[in-house]
């Protein structure tokens, strides 16, 4: 096989390709198990695998050359609802050259019913292992996250892959001097500041 060109087009329900270097440049129809959920995000690409989601439990990888598709399995979120008022959500896709592993990043917060108290979990899922798993942080790192809410709140972004590790902008705001990368190494499966 070669290379090719293509551009994937998203709706609120569908995604269609067009292949460039195809002489009939048709649009053709992508069939994929989001459609029947909400809006779909296209959150993240790495080596032609595309990361899809409807909600932070309804997520897929998918391969449109091939049309594959790999259901996320699906990873509750630790937070009782009736204690949420907002929910933002990060993700990030990468591919682990170490491990030879594809990785989907979320990470959630949440602003608590009655005070300002913000919360977080950050899980990490892999194709390899077929699973998710619970990313604990360390202190310095988990009050970044506290702040982390303004950021989100203000400037959604997904996760941006350089060498093995994906990588956010945190813009500076409340009580954060300066614009702070944060890096997750996929390998380690660990957070660190840039």
């Amino acid at each position: 096989t070669g290379d090719h060109l293509m551009i994937l087009l998203r709706g609120p329900r569908f995604l269609c390709t067009v292949y460039l270097d195809s002489p009939e440049d048709k649009v053709s129809d992508v069939e994929h198990p989001l459609q029947s959920g909400g809006f779909t995000e296209v959150f993240g690409s790495v080596n032609g695998l595309i990361g899809l989601a409807n909600s932070p439990v309804d997520m897929a990888l998918f391969n449109p050359s091939t049309r594959q598709i790999h259901q996320l399995p699906i990873e509750p979120i630790d937070f009782p609802e009736r204690l949420i008022t907002r929910e933002y959500v990060l993700y990030g896709l990468g591919y682990d050259s170490v491990n030879d592993d594809y990785k989907v990043v979320r990470m959630i917060q949440c602003k608590k019913v009655g005070d300002d108290l913000v919360v977080y979990e950050i899980k990490v899922f892999s194709l390899k292992r077929n699973s998710w798993r619970r990313v604990r942080l360390q202190f310095e790192m988990a009050m970044k996250f506290f702040y982390f809410y303004y950021h989100v709140l203000h400037r959604r972004q997904n996760g941006v892959q350089v060498e093995n590790s994906l990588n956010w902008i945190l813009p500076r705001g409340n009580g954060v001097a300066i614009n702070t990368i944060i890096r997750f190494d996929l390998a380690s499966e660990e957070f660190e500041f840039v």
